[in-house]
């Protein structure tokens, strides 16, 4: 018996012709509101594409180790450019250290060659 109750309920609570409905009762977005928002988000996946391929671009090219490396000097090429992120990323501690490997070597060369 409690489950005609239920029965009767539900069907005062929906319109038994849809027709009927104003359009104020219903609630949420309208077909247009719904093409506005498909047409913003296709606009916003195009721009974080263009924005990511022009940083991938930037990358490449920055790069030392890509084939279309643009360096600062044409001269030189992929070595110059390579050796100045190396030299750029040192400090005052890695200079010293350097100095000290290069001359420690020299020196052991030097004394192979010396007469004795």
């Amino acid at each position: 018996m409690s489950k005609n109750k239920n029965d009767k309920t539900r069907a005062a609570a929906v319109p038994a012709d849809l027709t009927t409905i104003e359009p104020a009762e219903i609630k949420g977005l309208t077909i247009r509101e719904i093409r506005y928002q498909r047409a913003l988000v296709a606009l916003q996946k195009d721009f974080c594409r263009e924005k990511m391929n022009v940083g991938l671009m930037k990358l490449k090219n920055s790069s030392p180790f890509s084939k279309d490396y643009q360096g600062k000097t044409k001269f030189l090429g992929r070595p110059a450019g390579i050796v100045g992120k190396v030299i750029g990323g040192m400090n005052y501690i890695d200079y010293i250290l350097l100095g000290f490997s290069l001359f420690s070597n020299a020196k052991k060369v030097m004394g192979f060659f010396r007469k004795k």
